[in-house]
């Protein structure tokens, strides 16, 4: 499954034998990808604050492409 505006070279068959290969109920395909954020960022429960970073880096980006 994946979203019909996304132009990809990605092998599907490759992408499918891997999937098989592998014991997981689905395959999400990553593209690695960095990202500086350019704000604080933080993480919160309810009214709490559990975590700031300051300007962190992204890694990944979801492709919306999947198997199940």
């Amino acid at each position: 499954m994946m979203n019909g505006d996304l132009l990809t070279t990605l092998n599907f068959q490759s992408l499918l034998q891997f999937h098989e290969a592998h014991p997981a109920s689905a395959t999400m395909c990553v593209r690695e990808y960095e990202y500086q954020v350019p704000y604080g960022v933080i993480e919160s429960h309810g009214h709490h604050i559990t975590s700031m970073v300051e300007k962190p880096l992204q890694r990944f980006l979801l492709m919306r492409a999947f198997i199940f």
